[in-house]
């Protein structure tokens, strides 16, 4: 069980940041939703199909959803951040990744900033608390939407540090040409006969230093034609014209 986003249509504003939210959450049958908000206040949710739209909170900074399903001895949470904007709570992003969510919980230690999210090739840190306390020494395990797998070791604190992967195949220039890619964050405990699993899913850029100096190669090739064609155009303007009807 897993968040991921839903392809919408724009409205064809840049960043509209008044569109509803589109997510679904996957294999999520039984699941029980809710939305905590930046101020911390929490809201139930209903699943539609295992899809789920919402208007934004009007408030600003991260939100996130949690889903939560129990059956017998198994236990799973999916979790989700979102960025929403609105006016300003007075709350900090680290006073939401406090909020206990789970037994079994993957804290982004910290959020990434507003404008920066994750990137290809930046470390990312995450901890893993399990009844609120560092789970330490224990496999976290890693996939992406580009098929990237990995591991990490949680260590005495609970913490992973992690390097955020660079598997995007097809780079175009400017951040806007390169849709994010998902990245998916696994990890499972067994305690007294129960079984805990988590998942953190989140959007991750291409590393802006690829479609920078793609940029800087487009700009410097048209810069190039552009200089050609003006010497060009001089070229004829300075050519003697032949005389005609002379006699």
């Amino acid at each position: 069980m897993f968040w991921q986003p839903m392809p919408h249509q724009h409205s064809g504003m840049q960043h509209d940041r008044l569109a509803a939210k589109h997510v679904a959450l996957h294999d999520g049958d039984g699941a029980s939703v809710r939305l905590i908000h930046a101020d911390l206040k929490a809201q139930d949710m209903a699943l539609k199909n295992g899809k789920l739209d919402f208007k934004p909170t009007g408030k600003n900074n991260y939100h996130v959803l949690v889903a939560k399903r129990g059956h017998g001895n198994q236990h799973e949470t999916a979790i989700r951040y979102l960025f929403l904007h609105g006016k300003p709570t007075g709350h900090s992003p680290s006073e939401l990744t406090a909020v206990s969510k789970a037994e079994l919980d993957i804290v982004p230690a910290p959020l990434p900033r507003e404008h920066w999210h994750y990137q290809g090739n930046q470390q990312a840190h995450f901890q893993i608390l399990f009844q609120g306390k560092p789970l330490a020494d224990h496999v976290v395990t890693i996939h992406t939407s580009h098929a990237t797998s990995m591991q990490a070791i949680t260590d005495a604190q609970g913490m992973i540090q992690v390097t955020v992967p660079d598997d995007f195949t097809a780079i175009k220039p400017g951040r806007m040409h390169n849709p994010p890619a998902e990245w998916q964050l696994t990890v499972q405990q067994m305690q007294n006969g129960q079984q805990y699993r988590t998942t953190l899913t989140s959007p991750y850029n291409v590393d802006a230093n690829h479609w920078q100096s793609l940029s800087w190669g487009v700009t410097t090739a048209g810069g190039g034609m552009l200089l050609g064609l003006v010497m060009l155009i001089r070229r004829q303007k300075k050519a003697p014209i032949n005389n005609r009807g002379r006699g």
